[in-house]
């Protein structure tokens, strides 16, 4: 186990777990608003007695942020070696699709699989056998009164140009996916903000309500332990995975004539993927 003083001097230029203080305090704060709410006592039972050098849990829980700050220091100097590993620039990008999103109320839907396995197709699509990327998927409040949760994957990506990386989502419908691709100039900052964990950040920079964080935390509390990390092209230690087999193919479209269509409506799920469409309007507007 790493001292206390060695990791609060490397957490010293963190921008968000800069001190065992720090994150005791964030524990703190959490565990109030929880209990304080209608979510399952189980999702976050073991968590007030969590500490930096001990786990009160069986298995450690994404929203245990004691947890968090043990798994950081590690994934960020893995990430780093990673990274300086890779020919030619690296690229920051930040994936996002409509439908990965949801109202407020309806954060427990998201899976941050979905969204890791559609970024994971894209690359794929690219049939490079020297791209890496690694990133985290980010939770972004919409602001501006706009009562919606933006769902975002931030990665680094190396290995490919900038003009490759266009092309690909290029050929994607815009009103679909949307990408934002810069150049890193500076990898230490690049890497602390792309594996932030911490993104309940509005885009008009104002502080989220008690309500979005408690919805924020009882989403984390479900979940397992480093199930929003997203990586392509290495392992689970950020190791380059150098022999690669990419089984890239498209989905065919199924054929639901006649005796199937009928079969298919008839045995399909009751519960649709985005109930909320019931209730919010905002994936059926123009």
């Amino acid at each position: 186990m790493t001292s206390r003083s060695i990791l609060n001097k490397q957490l010293t230029e963190s921008s968000e777990l800069r001190s065992f203080q720090h994150v005791e305090a964030m524990q703190k704060e959490m565990l109030q608003l929880l209990k304080q709410s209608q979510v399952d006592p189980i999702s976050y039972v073991g968590l007030e007695y969590c500490g930096p050098n001990h786990c009160g849990r069986v298995n450690c829980s994404e929203a245990c942020w004691f947890g968090t700050l043990r798994r950081r220091v590690p994934e960020v100097v893995a990430i780093r070696r990673l990274m300086e590993q890779q020919e030619g620039a690296l690229h920051k990008i930040a994936v996002w699709k409509p439908v990965w999103g949801c109202p407020f109320g309806w954060l427990h839907y998201i899976k941050p699989a979905i969204s890791r396995a559609e970024t994971t197709r894209i690359f794929n699509s690219m049939c490079s056998m020297s791209i890496v990327a690694a990133g985290m998927l980010k939770i972004i409040p919409a602001g501006w009164g706009d009562k919606r949760y933006f769902c975002e994957i931030h990665a680094i990506v190396g290995g490919e140009d900038r003009e490759r990386l266009e092309a690909t989502f290029s050929s994607f419908d815009p009103n679909d996916i949307t990408v934002g691709i810069s150049e890193i100039t500076d990898l230490d900052a690049a890497v602390d903000e792309v594996t932030s964990c911490i993104s309940m950040q509005p885009r008009d920079e104002q502080a989220p309500g008690q309500t979005e964080l408690t919805e924020f935390y009882a989403w984390l509390a479900n979940m397992k332990r480093g199930a929003r990390l997203f990586r392509y092209g290495c392992d689970e230690n950020f190791d380059l995975i150098t022999y690669r087999k990419i089984t890239w193919k498209p989905r065919p479209k199924k054929d639901r004539s006649g005796w199937r269509r009928r079969r298919y409506y008839k045995f399909r799920k009751r519960i649709p993927a985005r109930p909320w469409n019931a209730n919010h309007g905002y994936y059926d507007q123009e």
